[in-house]
């Protein structure tokens, strides 16, 4: 997993000859500049193995070009030598902050890791939030790793892999796609506490705490639930039982989810 790559692949390959300080990783390969188009958040803990594959997935289903797009990876773009200039002083100075505020941003993609380890993160909640619950108009989109290997995501919207494959109407389409989702990370969703979240650091996850105010993890609860949930309401609609439905009905009320895809 990450934990791992970054000690002993990306804090020694990125060490100044001088063994003070060094540099990012991107800022050693790189041959020019990277704009980044996408903020991935995630877990350290999944392992890089599942983590490209789902990110292989989602550029495949949105149909990006290897070209001109590229995604932020803290591990990757922050400077390890030097992770409290990279945390700031306030949240908004953080480097996930300001990317995500970026205006070449065009939206978030959450790889959850096979047991939903993400909704446990401090930082992933904090980047959830600002995808869709703090009024940015960002896309928002969720992968994860079926036990065969195959990735699968929950995309804002139809995406390109739903209009060049299949038959019926796009809507289905995308139905169908997102009907292999785990359904234990639904109920992860579902059950998701964004104030039991922990972080490395304490500090850190009082600061976020903070930012997004204890009234607005209740709400970021609810919005998170019925933005996962709303692939499974079509279906639920057709054949579930009124119970079923009402569970999943329940958070959309309490969210701030303003449309369903």
């Amino acid at each position: 997993n990450l934990y791992h790559l970054n000690e002993y692949v990306i804090v020694k390959s990125t060490r100044n000859t001088d063994d003070e300080g060094g540099t990012s990783l991107v800022e050693r390969v790189a041959k020019g500049e990277q704009k980044p188009t996408w903020f991935v958040s995630h877990q350290w803990a999944e392992r890089i193995k599942d983590f490209i594959a789902c990110l292989e997935q989602h550029a495949r289903d949105r149909g990006l070009s290897e070209e001109t797009t590229y995604y932020w990876v803290c591990a990757y773009a922050n400077n390890q030598h030097d992770l409290d200039a990279e945390m700031g002083e306030k949240i908004e100075d953080s480097s996930f902050h300001r990317t995500i505020e970026e205006e070449g941003i065009e939206g978030i993609v959450a790889v959850l890791g096979r047991d939903g380890g993400a909704f446990s993160r401090m930082w992933c909640i904090l980047e959830m939030y600002m995808a869709v619950a703090s009024g940015r108009a960002k896309l928002f989109d969720a992968y994860a790793l079926l036990p065969s290997g195959k990735a699968v995501g929950l995309c804002d919207g139809v995406v390109h892999i739903d209009t060049t494959t299949g038959t019926g109407t796009l809507a289905s389409r995308k139905a169908k796609r997102e009907a292999e989702f785990p359904g234990a990370l639904l109920d992860a969703a579902l059950g998701v506490k964004s104030a039991s979240a922990h972080a490395s650091k304490k500090k850190d996850r009082g600061r976020i705490v903070k930012y997004i105010g204890k009234a607005n993890l209740k709400v970021l609860d609810a919005t998170l639930a019925a933005s996962f949930s709303s692939s499974r309401l079509a279906e639920l609609m057709r054949t579930g039982t009124l119970d079923e439905l009402q569970r999943f009905l329940e958070p959309l009320r309490a969210s701030r989810l303003r449309k369903l895809n």
